[in-house]
């Protein structure tokens, strides 16, 4: 439930990341004068719980922020994530080879740059064999020379 809080966005962003998992609690209901940023940084310092909630946040940035602490719940549904930016962050920053080949054949460009640029020689191949954009394929093919 939504609720305003009468604090200036900076108290709200220096108690989501200096404060304790009570305070997030508060925090991460809160729109209004609660901007992006204070949500990200909830995403960032909080526990699984708020990230639960912020899986499903308006902002592409603050689903962008669960990716990099999330669990496999958060991740497993954002890979499916509407925002390419969202879908490339997990290409780029997930520990998991599983979730870069889900992305294999995103509909993104950048999304599957991405992947050359993070993922394992397996990726590399079938990029180089089987990826729509010629240049994208050349350079799948160059880093796996290298």
């Amino acid at each position: 439930e939504p609720m305003e809080i009468n604090m200036s966005e900076k108290e709200c962003y220096n108690l989501a990341k200096n404060g304790n998992d009570s305070h997030r609690d508060i925090l991460v209901h809160c729109k209004g004068n609660i901007g992006a940023e204070v949500r990200e940084m909830v995403a960032n310092y909080g526990n699984d719980s708020h990230r639960d909630i912020l899986v499903n946040d308006e902002n592409e940035r603050v689903r962008a922020v669960v990716t990099r602490n999330g669990n496999a719940s958060h991740l497993k549904k954002l890979v499916n994530d509407k925002s390419p930016y969202v879908r490339k962050y997990i290409a780029s920053s997930s520990d998991s080879d599983e979730y870069r080949t889900m992305l294999l054949n995103d509909s993104d460009q950048n999304v599957r740059l991405s992947i050359i640029q993070h993922g394992n020689d397996s990726h590399l191949a079938y990029i180089e064999e089987n990826d729509p954009d010629p240049e994208l394929r050349n350079l799948a093919a160059e880093k796996r020379n290298n």
